[in-house]
C-alpha cells in the first residue's frame, strides 16, 4: 500500500499510487517528458541530436528508397518503415537472396503442399513423429526425407 492512494500525475493527468509523499509524476516515462521541457533538457536533446548528426551517414531505406541519416550502420530501413513493420521479414529476405535454389525448392515443395495433390506432409521416416522435409538436393525440389527435430539435426551432423 502506497503513502497516498488519491494521487493525480501533473504531466499526463493520470491517477497513481503514491510511493513517496512527495511523488507528483506516475511514470518514468512522465519523468522523462517534464525533463525534456525544461531547459537542461531541450539542451541534452539537442546535443544528442549533433552526436548523431556528426556519426551521420546517409543511407537509402530498402523498402521505400528515402534517404535518412543514422548513426547505425546496420540500419537498412527508415523510421517509418521500421515502425510500420516492414523491417522485420529482413533476414528471410537476405537470406533467400543469398541462396535463392534453396528458396526456390523450399518454394515450389510448399506450393505442392499446400495443394495437396501430388505431396502431403509425413511423419518421420526415422522415428514416425510429426517432420519436416529435408532436401539432399536443391536441385530436385521434390525428392526429400521426412525428418523429425531430432533426426534432421543429425542429419545435418553428418552430411
Amino acid at each position: 500500500m502506497g503513502v497516498s492512494d488519491n494521487c493525480v500525475c501533473v504531466e499526463c493527468g493520470e491517477g497513481f499510487e503514491a510511493k513517496t509523499a512527495f511523488a507528483t509524476l506516475c511514470s518514468p516515462k512522465c519523468v522523462q517528458r517534464r525533463y525534456r521541457r525544461t531547459d537542461k533538457g531541450k539542451a541534452s536533446v539537442l546535443a544528442f541530436n549533433e552526436r548523431v548528426k556528426r556519426i551521420g551517414i546517409k543511407k537509402v531505406c530498402i523498402f521505400c528508397n528515402d534517404k535518412f541519416v543514422t548513426a547505425r550502420k546496420s540500419q537498412v530501413f527508415c523510421s517509418k518503415c521500421s515502425v510500420a513493420g516492414k523491417g522485420g521479414y529482413y533476414a528471410q529476405k537476405k537470406h533467400r537472396l543469398k541462396y535463392p535454389v534453396k528458396a526456390k525448392a523450399r518454394g515450389r515443395l510448399s506450393k505442392r503442399i499446400q495443394r495437396g495433390a501430388s505431396m502431403k506432409k509425413e511423419p518421420c521416416d526415422a522415428c514416425g513423429k510429426e517432420a519436416g522435409a529435408h532436401h539432399h538436393n536443391y536441385e530436385k525440389p521434390l525428392d526429400v526425407v521426412w525428418l523429425c527435430k531430432e533426426h534432421h539435426a543429425m542429419m545435418h551432423k553428418f552430411d
